[in-house]
């Protein structure tokens, strides 16, 4: 999901939500923003 935000991040009519707190939660955190994508959002279960 990640790579498809980071292959899509210059459509402004776009964005991913992650939602829920599961195992791979901080991994995919610290990707996002290692990545500096601005189109990927987290929000709790």
């Amino acid at each position: 999901m990640i790579e498809a935000a980071e292959c899509l991040q210059q459509r402004d009519d776009l964005v991913f939500l992650i939602v829920g707190e599961g195992a791979g939660k901080r991994r995919l955190v610290e990707l996002a923003q290692r990545k500096g994508l601005r189109n990927v959002h987290f929000a709790p279960l």
